[in-house]
């Protein structure tokens, strides 16, 4: 609407332009030409020169020349221009008693017309640039204190995770109540359902975290039952035997004090081993979370933890290779979750190798510089490259429907990583090969509480 508002006033500029120019010519034909006429015809030249200088000093007048009845120049002022611009020529005939005694040629341009317009347009132009500029500036500000920089905080507060701690507020001065401030209420609101929301997610997934490694735990328990009830069968039969030889010899009323020790002693110590295990059992089935960090061998943590399947391995014809480990290796550990780590370990490597002609488990571990290297290796076919990747999902598992939780290796990494190491599976060796990475040292024995 403005453009063509613009558009009509220099149209409407214009016109009034022209007709002042149509005036001036009308004029002159209506006064000057009778005058100049009669100079001509009384052959005044001077009068007709100073006529024509006057005419001459119009606007718009380019050039003007008197001419006689024979085309011949009496007197001129002016030149036409080396480019003619917007030009055009108005003649006019001079007339003594009826009869043409000559011409009155004037050449007019309308390029001051144009320069003119040209002016107030570039005045105009600049004019409304300043403003729209202005106002821009105006609106920009406005727009930046009182909508940008609020709508700043509220993508800050989010980006920060603050509606996690504090409430969002908007600070103006002297203000009434707007949109933005029903924004904000919303926000809040929302913020405190999320926050609440997360607080209840982070409670379900401590008490289904917990219930997962309650499930793994037992299920590793159940996988290790069998070799369990070996360990324990073996030394209450040897309990019994014992038992049975001292019944014979108070039968045959036999007083050989060096024997009836030996028996006693025999039977005690295997009490203590079926009394290991049994206690053994219950730290492992046990909810380790709230434990302290204390100074551990590593040579301990393993031979605490092989009675659980040794027996089974031996009966399934599996070589259990346990490479020396060098007793002085400390790590500040929670035993209970590593010995589950390596019991987690151990039984897939059961079922890894149940199906191959050459079943071996190997054990190894090597410190390198502050951290020791455990490795869980077995003789099995190795894991598919196209899996490998997933091994440590939650719920993943590459065995046989009812033989596998998922959650083996999942809860183990997790275990490992709360004691700042890491565990992973190593993929060029041709055999599966876990590895299990802790914080170490070296420490001589005397010195191990």
């Amino acid at each position: 609407m403005t453009t063509i508002l613009t558009v009509f006033s220099f149209y409407t500029d214009y016109t009034a332009e022209m007709s002042d120019l149509n005036r001036s010519l009308h004029q002159i034909q209506e006064v000057s030409v009778p005058s100049i006429t009669d100079n001509l015809w009384n052959l005044d030249e001077r009068a007709i020169s100073e006529q024509l200088s006057s005419i001459a000093k119009l606007q718009g007048i380019v050039s003007i020349a008197v001419l006689d009845e024979e085309g011949s120049v009496v007197a001129e002022r002016g030149s036409v221009l080396e480019t003619p611009v917007y030009l055009f020529e108005q003649r006019y005939p001079m007339v003594r008693s009826n009869e043409t005694i000559g011409e009155l040629r004037i050449t007019v341009t309308k390029q001051f017309i144009f320069q003119r317009l040209a002016r107030r347009a570039l005045v105009f132009f600049g004019t409304q640039g300043i403003k729209t500029f202005l106002i821009s500036f105006i609106i920009l500000f406005i727009v930046r204190y009182y909508v940008t920089n609020h709508l700043e905080k509220i993508a800050s507060y989010f980006e920060k995770g603050k509606f996690r701690q504090d409430k969002l507020q908007l600070q103006y001065e002297n203000r009434v109540r707007n949109e933005l401030d029903v924004m904000v209420d919303n926000i809040n609101e929302m913020a405190k359902r999320v926050t609440e929301s997360e607080r209840e997610l982070k409670r379900n997934l401590e008490v289904q975290r917990a219930s997962a490694i309650n499930s793994a735990r037992l299920a590793s328990l159940g996988e290790m039952a069998g070799g369990i009830a070996h360990e324990i069968n073996n030394p209450m039969a040897i309990i019994l035997g014992n038992l049975g030889i001292l019944q014979k010899l108070i039968e045959e009323d036999a007083t050989d004090q060096a024997t009836l020790e030996h028996l006693i002693d025999k039977a005690i110590n295997t009490c203590d081993r079926v009394n290991r295990i049994i206690s053994g059992l219950r730290t492992y089935s046990r909810d380790a979370d709230g434990d302290p960090f204390l100074d551990e061998t590593l040579l301990s943590i393993i031979e605490q933890t092989l009675p659980y399947c040794r027996e089974r391995f031996r009966d399934a014809g599996i070589e259990l290779i346990i490479e020396p480990i060098d007793p002085r290796i400390i790590i500040s550990c929670r035993a209970t979750q590593i010995s589950q780590v390596l019991v987690s370990l151990l039984n897939n490597a059961y079922d890894a190798v149940s199906e191959v002609e050459n079943k071996w488990i190997r054990i190894a571990a090597e410190l390198k510089g502050d951290r020791v290297q455990v490795t869980v290796s077995d003789s099995g076919h190795g894991i598919p490259h196209t899996v490998i990747d997933r091994i440590f999902d939650p719920f993943f598992t590459t065995k046989e429907v009812g033989k596998g939780t998922g959650l083996g290796l999942s809860i183990s990494k997790n275990l490992i990583e709360n004691h700042d190491g890491t565990f992973w599976v190593n993929p060029r060796s041709e055999h599966t090969s876990f590895l299990i990475e802790l914080p170490a040292r070296l420490e001589e024995l005397d010195s191990v509480s």
